[in-house]
């Protein structure tokens, strides 16, 4: 009995020893744990994240489908893992980054966000456009505030509008190409050049056009008066034709040397450069502002006397394209007004500053020893009276004679005297000059005047400056100014002019005389000024 109790013991005891040897042996379950940070900022140049780790396991790296492009790994054991971050290219960008034990009972996440890098992308990269005017877009993607450089010489190319972000379309204005074809290339890029993009620009020839003198089209020189409130050197085409055109004027010496396809080209260049530097300084125009339809009258200044011209009518679409027709003017030269001593010695550009504005006061002879018309600014001319009791030249408020329309309604130009009364400002229309100038030495003065109206009152001027009258709408009896015309505070100084010469340019745009269709006013704001 005693041995069969003592094999049962040990079989007893061998069976405890294999149950406990078999529950000491059993593997731990998978774990996985951070071992330091769970998110991780890294620069826009990328590179490596080591991810700590605590793991009884193998692993694997899951990475979001969206996030493969820019994180990879190849860690599958120990600690610590680590992640490949390409560079970024683009805009900020973030993932959450799994480490999953091998048989996925278990996993821990990481963030990983990478900077931007500053960038411009444009699509497409290339452009050809038709010889006729129009618009293209452009798709710009970029993470910076970036500008639009279009190559000085390229003036037929201009951007009518643009945006500064993420996603954003540039739209592009060309002008018709009336010669051969060209080619720019636009740079888009930011401040201090860290991103950039270009654009090339290639517009085709107009390779049909011919050109052949208009038979309905006479051009003629009608002399030195005032046309539409401007004074000048007045052309005219006279026709019954409704095709439209340009006026220019050259000097014969210059038409003789070129044909006239080149004189064209360039003339209607000068036009396109003159539009668009209009249309950057805020004003709406087109190519429609700036053509005449059927019989006009035009005035030019700046034509010198004893130079032979010659007018030429340019036939122009509202595109700015040119039609190949013209017509020119015989020659002709110019004369002045002149009279005695005393009264030529007024006659000519003088530099008229106050001290603080500057500008370019033209007075031409207008009635031998009496009147003068004068302007300044390009504005439209005004009388000027000579006094030959003491040489003395008389400035006088007045309407000029050219009529506008503003968003505020009609108006009447004047160049007005500036008073002050009962401490505020005031504008003088009429009641006698409001101006003196005084020669002496070949330098003139010009001193306020003391201004006597219809009901007795006085107003002692203190400057001059143009405005608009406003004749009809809300603000009819209003002062309307203007952004850019100065007003000219008295005392004034007049010095004679830096003579420049004229003479016509076709390498460099320039016409013999500028045509008063060219003077743009930019409205500022309407005043309820007292008006006198």
């Amino acid at each position: 009995m005693k041995r069969i109790n003592f094999l049962a013991a040990l079989l007893t005891l061998a069976a405890t020893a294999v149950a406990f040897q078999s529950c000491t042996e059993t593997e731990e379950a998978p774990y996985i744990e951070l071992d330091g940070l769970s998110s991780y900022a890294v620069s826009k140049e990328g590179g490596t994240v080591e991810v700590g780790l605590k793991t009884n396991s193998e692993y694997y790296v899951e990475i979001p489908s969206d996030a493969a492009s820019w994180i990879s790994s190849t860690s599958t054991s120990g600690t610590p893992a680590v992640l490949t971050i390409e560079p970024n290219t683009g805009d900020t960008r973030s993932a959450s980054v799994a480490f999953v034990v091998a048989d996925g009972s278990a996993q821990v996440s990481v963030t990983i966000s990478q900077f931007q890098n500053n960038f411009i992308s444009v699509d497409p990269t290339s452009v050809s456009v038709e010889y006729s005017a129009g618009t293209f877009d452009v798709s710009v993607s970029s993470n910076v505030t970036y500008s639009v450089s279009i190559p000085t010489d390229a003036t037929w190319l201009s951007v009518s509008s643009t945006k500064a972000t993420s996603t954003s379309t540039v739209t592009f204005a060309v002008s018709a190409n009336n010669s051969s074809e060209r080619t720019a290339t636009v740079t888009f890029a930011n401040s201090d050049n860290s991103a950039s993009a270009t654009l090339t620009v290639t517009q085709t020839a107009n390779e049909g056009l011919s050109y052949e003198e208009n038979p309905d089209w006479t051009v003629t020189y009608d002399g030195f008066s005032t046309v539409n409130g401007y004074l000048g050197d007045v052309i005219t085409n006279t026709t019954t034709s409704t095709d439209t055109y340009i006026l220019s004027i050259y000097s014969t010496e210059l038409v003789n040397s070129y044909d006239i396809s080149v004189i064209i080209d360039d003339t209607v260049s000068y036009y396109e450069q003159m539009i668009t530097y209009y249309t950057q300084a805020g004003y709406d125009v087109s190519w429609a502002d700036f053509l005449y339809s059927g019989s006009y009258s035009e005035s030019f200044s700046g034509l010198e006397e004893g130079t032979s011209f010659t007018a030429i009518a340019m036939g122009v679409d509202e595109s700015g394209v040119v039609t190949g027709k013209y017509a020119l003017s015989e020659e002709f030269t110019v004369s002045r007004v002149s009279g005695t001593d005393g009264y030529n010695a007024w006659i000519g550009d003088w530099t008229m500053t106050d001290g603080t504005a500057s500008t370019t006061l033209s007075i031409y002879g207008f009635e031998a020893d009496s009147y003068y018309a004068v302007y300044y600014d390009d504005m439209p001319a005004f009388a000027a009276e000579y006094d030959s009791t003491d040489g003395s030249l008389l400035l006088y408020a007045q309407q000029t004679g050219y009529s506008g329309t503003s968003s505020y309604g009609t108006y009447d130009m004047y160049l007005t005297g500036t008073y002050t009364e009962d401490g505020s400002k005031s504008y003088c229309i009429s009641g006698g000059p409001i101006c003196k100038l005084t020669l002496s030495n070949g330098t003139a003065t010009g001193t306020g005047c003391t201004v006597t109206y219809s009901d007795g009152s006085t107003a002692d001027i203190t400057a001059m400056v143009y405005a608009g009258l406003l004749t009809s709408g809300t603000y009819e009896g209003y002062i309307l100014t203007f952004n850019g015309i100065d007003e000219f505070a008295f005392p004034l100084t007049l010095t004679p002019a830096t003579e420049t010469s004229s003479k016509a340019s076709v390498s460099e745009l320039q016409n013999a005389g500028k045509a008063s269709k060219f003077t743009l006013l930019n409205e500022s704001k309407v005043s309820s000024f007292k008006v006198k």
